[in-house]
């Protein structure tokens, strides 16, 4: 019962940090889109991942290449 009880903490708590990773990354799409540099540095420190993409595979860096 005990190592049931602890997988459903790992689950819950895991998808619990996917969900807000991704909100994360999501909004450091934004914030690049925008050209909010003080935004993007505080979402890197947050640990945003640089890499992510948008469904049209566009990433933070070519944003603010644009």
């Amino acid at each position: 019962m005990l190592k049931k009880l602890f997988l459903f903490y790992v689950i819950i708590f895991s998808s619990f940090l996917i969900f807000s990773q991704s909100s994360v990354n999501s909004q450091l799409l934004t914030a690049a889109k925008n050209d909010n540099d003080k935004k993007v540095y505080e979402l890197l420190r947050k640990n945003a991942d640089p890499n992510c993409k948008t469904i049209d595979e566009v990433t933070p860096l070519m944003y603010a290449a644009e």
